[in-house]
């Protein structure tokens, strides 16, 4: 069958993984809106000349309404054409793209191996009533069927198919974290997790932590040097250093196969040890990102994050000591949280800032599915709707406006200090990184 996939406005791998699965049966082809930014004439025109049977859109939550209007002009083409609609916002509301008379089915969980028996359903012209992982209609009827098991072994799916893709059209550099290197590309080597953070919906989506063999990712990395040029990687993934094992066999995989490239991964600080962080920083690891979230214990505690303070500061410390550049992740807004234990968690990247690179604020936003989402829901937080089950929040201290105005003097006071600049420059870093810190400052100005 004819198959196209959509993405309203990075490589989506989840995408292309999928596609790998389908391109064995199916001829598929890929079109990526982000890129292309087509208008509903010039899309009209595309959907005409490829003639699909079927399309799959992907879309989170906040593309969603965007999405729709893409799956609306397809059915204008030809309302004959199937549209599957996937990606994290039919995860979390497998019957929100059923509510649009253009779209006919949603996908929810892992799609790799819903794909292949929904696709040879449909052109079998067979009943879905038994696809596992799926919400469809029957006269305007809409049934949601049993969730489908995680895929068990990593390892049995194919590597993304990224010939499908514009890959040239992709920014393929990361000079914060990887320097001058390209181009990069990026691997996703585990799915699902096995902590309890109340702001996440990681777990409840993706279920517990699940990973590829060492070797099987080292195939791929090697795939994409000798096909692509590859010289850089980025790990996307949250728990890349969990399972300690894993993450030397990796390293040792590298530098048994003499694959010279720069990579860099997200981290957790109560995973990591002195071990692995040599053995990294020896296979090419340059740069490890980690989820700090808040320097308040109690909010760490109240978010069940799992890590000390006392974890935090050790950890940064010792992968800036092993030669590694060290970012790190800050949460304000939580619910659970007075604006005084903001100051606390800004003063605290401050402290930790002579061995930390980079750090990044953000503003909690209720993600469906998650326990701090329901928790928000329950007291009545709702702030601003953003609509598609994305809202802001607010409490008796603080609401949307004022947590974009502590975002802003949290950037600044970070990035524009004289210790910061004093130790940029000490160290010889790119002119890149310096303008980098500049430009972020101007934007926060600006905001």
């Amino acid at each position: 069958m004819r198959i196209a996939f959509i993405r309203p406005p990075s490589l989506p791998l989840g995408l292309a993984y999928i596609a790998a699965m389908l391109e064995q049966s199916h001829r598929v082809t890929i079109l990526d809106n982000y890129l292309e930014n087509l208008s509903i004439e010039q899309l009209h025109k595309r959907i005409s000349s490829v003639k699909p049977e079927i399309v799959g859109i992907t879309s989170d939550s906040f593309s969603f309404t965007s999405a729709v209007e893409i799956a609306n002009a397809i059915k204008e083409v030809d309302k004959n054409i199937i549209i599957v609609m996937g990606g994290p916002h039919a995860n979390v509301f497998p019957n929100a793209p059923l509510m649009y008379d253009s779209i006919d089915i949603s996908v929810f969980g892992e799609g790799e191996l819903t794909a292949v028996e929904l696709w040879d359903k449909i052109k079998n012209g067979e009943s879905l009533e038994d696809v596992q992982g799926i919400g469809w209609k029957d006269n305007n009827k809409i049934f949601i069927n049993q969730p489908r098991e995680l895929i068990k072994n990593l390892d049995d799916l194919p590597f993304p198919a990224r010939h499908l893709f514009p890959i040239d059209r992709y920014e393929r550099k990361m000079k914060q974290y990887l320097g001058n290197t390209e181009p990069i590309d990026w691997i996703s080597s585990s799915r699902g997790c096995v902590f309890n953070c109340t702001f996440c919906d990681n777990r409840e989506i993706f279920g517990n932590y699940r990973y590829r063999s060492p070797r099987n990712v080292v195939d791929e990395i090697e795939f994409l040097v000798s096909k692509n040029g590859i010289k850089g990687i980025y790990f996307r993934e949250s728990l890349f250093t969990l399972n300690k094992k894993r993450v030397l066999g990796i390293c040792s995989e590298l530098k048994s196969r003499g694959l010279d490239i720069v990579w860099a991964c997200d981290s957790r600080v109560d995973t990591i040890d002195k071990d692995m962080l040599l053995s990294m920083k020896g296979a090419g690891c340059r740069t490890v990102w980690f989820g700090i979230e808040s320097g308040c214990q109690d909010v760490l505690n109240n978010i069940h994050k799992g890590i000390t303070i006392s974890q935090v500061k050790d950890t940064v410390k010792l992968s800036n000591e092993c030669g590694l550049k060290v970012g790190g992740s800050f949460m304000i807004g939580l619910p659970c949280e007075s604006v005084d234990q903001m100051h606390e968690t800004i003063n605290f990247a401050c402290e930790i800032r002579p061995y930390l690179d980079f750090a990044w604020f953000t503003a909690y936003l209720g993600i469906p599915r998650s326990k701090l989402y329901l928790y928000s829901k329950e007291n009545n937080l709702i702030d601003e709707d953003l609509g598609n089950g994305i809202f802001t929040i607010k409490t008796e201290e603080f609401d949307r406006e004022s947590m974009e105005k502590l975002m802003r003097y949290a950037h600044i006071k970070f990035e524009m200090n004289p210790y910061r600049i004093f130790n940029l420059l000490i160290n010889k870093v790119s002119e890149f990184e310096i303008r980098n810190v500049i430009k972020r400052f101007k934007y926060m100005l600006e905001r």
